[in-house]
């Protein structure tokens, strides 16, 4: 045989079956149904993904599994879709549901029997091993539970517009209007459950994406109702400046009578108006039984006078509706802050003031809750706190010397305790200098252990005495060993030190601060992940009829974004290279063959 010819012949089948290996179809996760609705059926047997090949190249789906669980084989055809559900056909389960049942026959779909999905939020993976796409989504994101599925639009999950979702289909999901390059979405916020004969103010959430600056605020109008099964209950409209979101104000809505109802709101004064709708259930909440307990926490049990206390209201049941009302008086009973009313657990705070060296104050709470109270007796709550304040004297000197000087004339307790308070006498005189401030704390080796109390002297030429109260830090971790430390008061130049001993702890200090700790890492837990939950909660999209909702759902690699990857190798610089790689070993064996020949 000619060597020219058969290397031409030989090149040539080793390129097109090259070309043929190296086919790379774009895969997207288009579609979620991750909790069916119970009119639907069972939720594990409802529950589907849908994919999308946009690719013009067929892929086959040999060997892959979805979120570790394995999925039977399946070819799916360029531009096409194919459902990943947990039933394809009802089985020996003890319920009749399927996906077939439901969505009928026509509809291209693999069977996974292991998987299933969350109904508050996950990652989707599918993977061979070698390739892998993601997607992740949330409840906040919407459809859940209410029969919708989540589609992928734009880069976003949004609800889809189609009542149980558009498996095997494009997706309806709502376009959402521009403002400049900015969009704008409506979603419903209000959370159930919703109690009757209470007031709610977050009944939407309006996000502004894109947007460069979030301190430039957009005017946005809203109409919204509540409908009955057909029949207007309430109608009403709010006028809200939004940065990049907000739903704090939007609306007001205190529903009288229980029963289904429907809310929709509506952003006016765009070409294609923004409509999202959700339907609702109110409860009865006063024919539901439950016991609430009231208790409040407070960092410490001693402050200073003038110092910011900080604290917080607690109950063991949050899920009713209640207001509490809340006040600060004397163990006479004497009113230090008068009584106030508040609907939320938000940290409170209160800056006491008092002439004498200390004074017990209380605070005090009682919880006012909408459900059915099965015991009245715990809806009390008192804390009590212990308020300390220098005491000063002062006299003017006839002899006048030029130099201050400090005097620590005694410490009582001699013996203190960590969490404790000690109080010191000193006596100051203040000469000429023009410095007015002191402080007096506890240390060793530099180390402070007590709060700094501190002071101001205005007078010259004049001899104070007073009386300080000094809070040690409570050492409820233990690292600060029992013994001599250093009282120091220092200011206008001069400086006193005296030794005191410090041992032991006070448990019940120890206690506060550890309950107050935790409830602020709850508090900072939480505001944690709503922060990270950037869409409000689910809502259903009502179709505007001079809105055009044919939307593209075909996506291209570079242009996703929000962790949706479309076909994702395990090493894609080592996939680039594979090519190449071979190229190279088919030259050295045409090289080869070409001597023999």
């Amino acid at each position: 045989m000619n060597k020219p010819l058969f290397c031409f012949f030989l090149l040539f089948f080793i390129i097109s079956l090259f070309s043929s290996s190296f086919v790379n179809a774009e895969l997207i996760i288009s579609e979620i149904m991750y909790n069916p609705s119970t009119t639907m059926g069972a939720d594990s047997d409802l529950e589907w993904v849908e994919l999308y090949n946009s690719d013009e190249n067929q892929f086959n789906f040999s060997g892959f599994t979805i979120n570790g669980k394995k999925m039977n084989s399946q070819m799916i055809d360029s531009y096409a879709y194919l459902v990943i559900v947990n039933e394809l056909i009802d089985g020996t389960d003890a319920d009749n549901d399927s996906f077939q049942k439901f969505y009928g026959s026509n509809i291209s779909a693999v069977e996974s029997k292991a998987f299933s999905l969350s109904n508050t939020g996950a990652e989707i993976t599918i993977s061979n091993g070698s390739f892998s796409f993601h997607a992740n989504y949330s409840d906040q994101d919407g459809g859940d539970g209410n029969g919708h599925s989540l589609e992928l639009v734009n880069s976003s999950w949004v609800e889809s517009k189609e009542l149980y979702g558009t498996p095997g289909r494009e997706n309806t999901g709502v376009v959402i209007e521009k403002v400049g390059s900015s969009v704008v979405s409506l979603d419903v916020y209000l959370r159930e459950p919703i109690y009757h004969n209470y007031f709610y103010d977050k009944l939407f959430k309006i996000t502004i994406k894109n947007k460069d600056n979030c301190s430039n605020k957009e005017e946005i109008s809203v109409e919204y109702n509540l409908s009955s099964f057909g029949k207007l209950i309430y109608s009403d409209n709010f006028v809200k400046e939004v940065g990049c979101s907000s739903y704090s104000s939007t609306g007001k809505l205190i529903v009288s009578d229980p029963g289904e109802y429907t809310l929709c709101g509506k952003i006016v004064d765009f070409v294609n108006n923004i409509v999202a709708c959700k339907n609702i259930t109110v409860v009865n909440v006063s024919e539901i039984p439950c016991d609430i307990n009231l208790s409040i926490i407070t960092e410490r049990m001693i402050y200073q006078e003038g110092e910011k206390i900080k604290y917080y209201h607690i109950l063991n049941d949050e899920q009713y509706p209640y207001s509490i009302e809340y006040w600060v008086e004397d163990l006479l009973g004497q009113s230090f802050k008068t009584k106030s009313t508040t609907f939320n657990l938000n940290q409170k705070s209160y800056t006491p003031k008092i002439e004498e060296i200390d004074r017990v104050l209380l605070f005090k709470a009682k919880v006012y809750p909408l459900c059915a109270d099965l015991n009245s007796d715990n809806n009390l709550a008192e804390k009590m706190v212990i308020i300390t304040k220098p005491i000063v004297e002062a006299e003017k000197q006839v002899e006048k010397p030029e130099e201050s000087s400090i005097e620590i004339v005694k410490i009582s307790p001699l013996v203190a305790k960590f969490g404790g308070v000690i109080k010191v006498e000193v006596e100051i005189y203040k000469g000429s200098t023009s410095k007015y401030s002191l402080s007096a704390y506890l240390e060793k080796d530099g180390k402070k252990i007590s709060e700094v109390t501190k002071f101001n002297l205005q007078e010259k030429n004049t001899k104070y005495k007073l009386t300080l109260p000094l809070l040690i830090n409570p050492n409820c971790d233990g690292k600060i060993k029992d013994g001599a430390f250093n009282l120091i008061v220092e200011g206008l130049d001069e400086k006193a030190e005296r030794k005191i001993k410090v041992q032991d702890f006070d448990k019940d200090v120890c206690k506060n601060s550890v309950e107050y700790i935790k409830h602020e890492d709850k508090i900072a837990s939480k505001n944690l992940n709503k922060e990270e939950i950037t869409s409000s909660s689910p809502s259903l999209f009502v179709k505007n009829e001079d809105a055009n909702y044919n939307l593209p759902i075909f996506l291209n690699k570079s242009k996703l974004n929000g962790g949706f990857v479309v076909y994702q190798s395990s090493s894609d610089k080592a996939k680039e290279l594979i090519p190449y790689v071979l190229i190279t070993t088919f030259i050295l064996l045409l090289i080869v063959l070409w001597r023999k020949i």
